[in-house]
């Protein structure tokens, strides 16, 4: 999943920010040094009066506690780097127990003394049109984990649009997640559309 925002990191800010005037400027490094910690994707990001600000983005494939993970990523890199951090975290297959922002902290008594607001994305809810709309060749994999879900065609399209842009390094990613994809189909019970 790396591998994709590092081949266009623009269109991951376009596509997770929706704002207008945004600009990458450079990818930073994922291991906070000292902490034995591997962020998936960190970006520095300029918003149009100039303000430089960090977009911390983390992939999930299983259930973990990632609110508490994300929070000690953000005050991590905000120490680092000296700049606010928006954080998200993407949910790549379906799974009863996804963790809801924000991340509360609160004492026994009810009473609240930490709220940490991140934002999470549920890849199965989106609509591939959703990305689709931003004509970026390196967001197309992640429309097979939408609601349209993945079948042969949808996947043989994947791979010409991206072989004609000649963005062949991602393609061992996308062959991991089209497997993903079709494992998914499968064991939600939707066999009969995977081959069409």
């Amino acid at each position: 999943m790396k591998s994709l925002v590092y081949e266009n990191p623009q269109a991951f800010a376009d596509w997770l920010l929706k704002k207008q005037g945004l600009t990458f400027i450079r990818l930073l490094p994922t291991e906070l040094k000292g902490y034995d910690l591997m962020a998936d994707a960190i970006l520095l990001l300029a918003l149009k009066d100039g303000e430089e600000v960090i977009l911390l983005i983390e992939f999930q494939s299983t259930m973990e506690d990632m609110g508490d993970r994300l929070l000690d990523y953000v005050m991590r890199i905000r120490k680092l780097y000296k700049k606010e951090v928006i954080a998200f975290v993407i949910f790549l297959r379906k799974e009863s127990d996804v963790s809801v922002p924000p991340l509360i902290w609160s004492y026994r008594n009810g009473e609240k003394y930490l709220v940490f607001k991140y934002i999470a994305i549920k890849m199965w809810e989106l609509d591939a049109e959703d990305l689709l709309a931003f004509n970026q060749p390196a967001l197309l994999p992640l429309t097979l984990l939408t609601k349209r879900g993945a079948n042969r065609v949808i996947i043989e399209e994947m791979f010409a649009t991206l072989i004609e842009h000649n963005l062949t390094d991602i393609l061992p990613a996308c062959n991991l997640l089209a497997n993903l994809a079709l494992r998914l189909k499968i064991m939600n019970g939707c066999t009969g559309g995977i081959y069409k």
